[in-house]
């Protein structure tokens, strides 16, 4: 069963730049229609469709957030690029796996268990701290 608290984006995830926060809410908006398309069983074309809208989207927000540490020289950058390329990493053997196995009930139980936990985790984290250091310069 998923559990609300680590499955919405809530305002304790709140970075304090508009834009990213936005991007943030889609982002789990877009995690959910995959868990809940996986969890109802949709067949695969309709999963594979909401992947690569979150596919998508993940890229431009990622982008997003590593052109304003480019351009601002965020200190961390480096590790904060690394998270971001192992869970590019991750989505895309998830990615693979399910078009291996072609079986969405996997793919809800990995959503509830890694992508809600690192959306969560990273959001609150990483990209807080980014958030503090963006506000004083944007």
């Amino acid at each position: 069963m998923i559990m609300d608290n680590i499955s919405k984006w809530t305002e304790d995830l709140t970075v304090g730049i508009d834009e990213i926060d936005n991007q943030h809410k889609e982002l789990f908006r877009a995690a959910n229609k995959l868990f809940d398309a996986a969890k109802s069983g949709k067949d695969l074309k309709e999963i594979e469709g909401v992947f690569a809208f979150l596919e998508g989207y993940v890229l431009d927000h990622f982008g997003l957030e590593e052109e304003y540490m480019d351009k601002f020289h965020y200190s961390d950058s480096a590790l904060h690029k690394a998270k971001h390329k192992d869970f590019l990493v991750e989505f895309l053997k998830l990615k693979s796996e399910l078009k291996r196995t072609d079986a969405p009930n996997y793919l809800s139980l990995v959503i509830e268990g890694w992508l809600y936990k690192w959306l969560n985790n990273h959001f609150g984290n990483e990209d807080r701290a980014l958030g503090k250091f963006l506000k004083h310069r944007i």
